[in-house]
């Protein structure tokens, strides 16, 4: 798992950057993985990913991400 995360990132993070001229590094060295308890939680990890561009200052709205299933019902 590792191996095809670091893959993912490396080839995510390059284009990210180049797309949208940004400093590096756009990831984090590591990752973490978890284990999802219940509902709640889903939700809660749901959202925090959801807001991640908008706490980047890459959109206003977490439903502007062109990449995001922010607003749409699961």
């Amino acid at each position: 798992m590792a191996n095809i995360t670091h893959s993912w990132k490396s080839y995510t993070g390059h284009a990210v950057i180049k797309l949208f001229n940004l400093p590096k590094p756009f990831w984090m060295v590591d990752y973490h993985d978890r284990f999802i308890r219940d509902e709640r939680h889903l939700e809660i990890a749901r959202d925090y990913i959801n807001q991640n561009p908008v706490v980047a200052g890459l959109v206003q709205n977490a439903e502007d991400w062109p990449w995001s299933s922010a607003g749409v019902d699961t």
